[in-house]
């Protein structure tokens, strides 16, 4: 079954954005943030005032791979992802002031990097009320890998009274563990969710802590959920809380073909809501191979939107889908429900999704434009149609250095201005960029 509107763009259009993005005095009716009247830009263009020309790049050690972004309430910016030691990888966060200089209070000279195992590698990120950092994503022991958490005070050192030392790691199956997402409940209990393999498959995995770093065994019965959707591969890759507690998550199930999206959603001891579908999980075949989910965001009336890729047979579009807070497809959304974007007839899919206040849509990821891969980033409206007012025809490219770029996460600070970080070839592999709203 097939539900999509189909847009696609030349790739002489994609050139022209890029090069309009490094020009800073377009005009347009959004004003700079400052409150002053000085030059207007328009949405979608590189913010100037922020690291060299909206760009900045850095080298962490022997290179550091950016997955996950947050802001402080301070406005200043963190950064998570994998730092390469020369011979293997460690967890990493940078800290950004509001400008895009390295925050030299935080850690040692703006960088803190934690070794846990053997190899460890973060994909997740969130930030307690009192301003303590917590990463997730998965550490070797030896043998496998397992789910790995690590908190960090305000000025980037390790919190010694959350697990040991600041670290928490937790064996879930037999073999590989990953955690993928990570969120914190409003009593400060901390929510990480991946998958787990156990050898023969992977079924979604989701642990629950409680702020100290212990299982929280009021979450099923040991702290620990693992749910089994088809005979095959499941991987949880997003997660978001709704304001009553219930815990929804998305990524992918294997049919035994290809990937289908699959989404879940769990009350708060860890029991799948049945009001959700009629089981608490949801898959969907969209297009006659595969598609993931790789992020989600919730609405404030309910209504869920997930972003990632659908494979058309040649190469990768972009999709993004509607629910219903039941489970089912939104047909007010695109055509029943589901919007894929051609960008440039090649590769391309979405890492990241955030919500504007006026419900209009921004994923960012990444899009082949027939020479190398640039970060893109893309506004809908809120029925899924591509916004004409963001860059050109609701879309954005950005070269960051003439190679390979890769956008991973993606936040908007008060003031609506777009950050997103990533993989780029130039500076060490490290690329985060502010745009204008």
């Amino acid at each position: 079954m097939t539900h999509q509107t189909t847009i696609k763009l030349g790739l002489g259009i994609i050139l022209s954005v890029a090069i309009m993005a490094g020009y800073g005095g377009m005009c347009s009716s959004t004003s700079n943030d400052s409150g002053s009247s000085g030059p207007l830009y328009s949405t979608g263009v590189l913010d100037t005032t922020f690291g060299a020309g909206g760009i900045v790049t850095a080298t962490v050690g022997s290179g550091v791979s950016p997955y996950a972004i947050a802001l402080q309430a301070d406005g200043q910016i963190l950064v998570a992802g994998n730092a390469w030691n020369g011979a293997n990888y460690d967890f990493a966060v940078v800290r950004y002031t509001i400008t895009g200089t390295l925050d030299t209070t935080f850690g040692t000279n703006g960088v803190v990097t934690t070794a846990i195992g053997s190899i460890s590698e973060v994909n997740a990120m969130a930030l307690q009320a009192d301003g303590k950092s917590i990463l997730a994503g998965r550490a070797n022991n030896g043998v496998h890998y397992n789910f790995a958490l690590a908190r960090y005070t305000i000025t980037g050192t390790l919190d010694t009274t959350f697990g040991t030392g600041g670290v928490v790691t937790t064996t879930i199956g037999s073999s590989d563990d990953v955690a993928y997402a990570l969120v914190l409940q409003a009593d400060g209990k901390i929510i990480a969710a991946g998958t787990t393999n156990n050898v023969a498959d992977s079924d979604f995995a989701l642990v629950r802590y409680n702020t100290n770093g212990t299982l929280d065994t009021t979450f099923d019965t040991d702290g620990i959920v693992t749910t089994t959707i088809g005979s095959n591969y499941e991987n949880i890759f997003a997660l978001v809380l709704q304001p009553d507690g219930q815990i929804l998550v998305a990524g992918d199930a294997n049919n035994g073909v290809d990937n289908d999206f699959a989404l879940a959603r769990y009350n708060t001891n860890g029991t799948l809501d049945t009001t959700f579908d009629t089981d608490g999980i949801v898959t969907t075949t969209i297009g006659s191979s595969h598609e993931d989910i790789f992020a989600l965001a919730l609405q404030p009336d309910g209504r869920i939107l997930v972003t990632g890729y659908i494979w058309n047979g040649t190469n990768d579009d972009i999709i993004l889908a509607r629910y219903t807070a039941a489970g089912a497809l939104d047909a007010t959304f695109g055509a029943g429900g589901v919007v894929t974007t051609i960008i440039g007839g090649g590769y391309e899919n979405a890492q990241a999704i955030a919500l504007q206040t006026d419900g209009r849509i921004l994923v960012a990821g990444r899009a082949w434009t027939g020479i190398n891969d640039d970060f893109i980033v893309v506004r809908y409206t809120a029925a899924g149609e591509l916004d004409a007012s963001f860059g050109a025809d609701g879309i954005v490219t950005t070269d960051i250095g003439g190679g390979d770029d890769y956008a991973k996460a993606m936040t908007l600070q008060p003031d609506n201005k777009i950050l997103v970080t990533g993989e780029a070839q130039v500076g060490g592999g490290f690329a985060l960029v502010r745009y204008w709203r």
